[in-house]
């Protein structure tokens, strides 16, 4: 808990490829997430969560981020949509989206994510339905899209989910 102000540098990521770890969290951060965060090989956790100042999107490029399991951008003022590329992380097994501005549809890759265990959308504007293939995230312990307008029937394909431990669907226009 720092008092942190202004945007966190390109050169940041430039500079040090060899990053294996960036935790921001509680700043006063702004002006995005710039792309080039997206090309840190060895990143595997990115905790930048309560920036509510940081803004910007999440970029493309962070479907490059091969080595990445953790990524909690939680309270941040994204906007925009989830990317499809964010389905190319592979190794991920938490995705934190939480109480921010994002917006679309979610995008069917996200099922590609094999290993996640934990998906945190909740409180954001998307729309549409949670995505048929949702039963491929075997690993799938928590799943949390309260609070966006979501709509049609929960896929029968949840069954498969037999790791699930928590699902938070409130506030949601789904039909069992």
């Amino acid at each position: 808990h720092n008092l942190l102000s202004g945007s966190l540098p390109a050169a940041l990521a430039t500079q040090h490829p060899g990053l294996t770890s960036i935790d921001v969290r509680n700043n006063r951060l702004s002006g995005g997430l710039a792309s080039e965060f997206g090309a840190l090989p060895s990143l595997a956790t990115l905790h930048a969560a309560d920036n509510t100042q940081l803004g910007g999107w999440l970029p493309a490029q962070m479907g490059g981020l091969s080595a990445l399991r953790h990524l909690d951008l939680s309270r941040t003022g994204l906007s925009g949509t989830v990317p499809p590329s964010t389905g190319r992380i592979g190794l991920l097994h938490a995705l934190s989206l939480e109480a921010n501005m994002l917006s679309g549809s979610l995008p069917d890759t996200l099922t590609d994510l094999l290993g996640l265990r934990t998906l945190r959308l909740a409180s954001n504007s998307f729309t549409g339905t949670l995505p048929d293939s949702l039963g491929n995230l075997r690993n799938l312990e928590v799943l949390d899209v309260y609070d966006n307008a979501l709509s049609g029937d929960v896929p029968s394909s949840v069954r498969e989910l037999g790791e699930l431990k928590e699902m938070y669907l409130s506030n949601e226009h789904l039909l069992p």
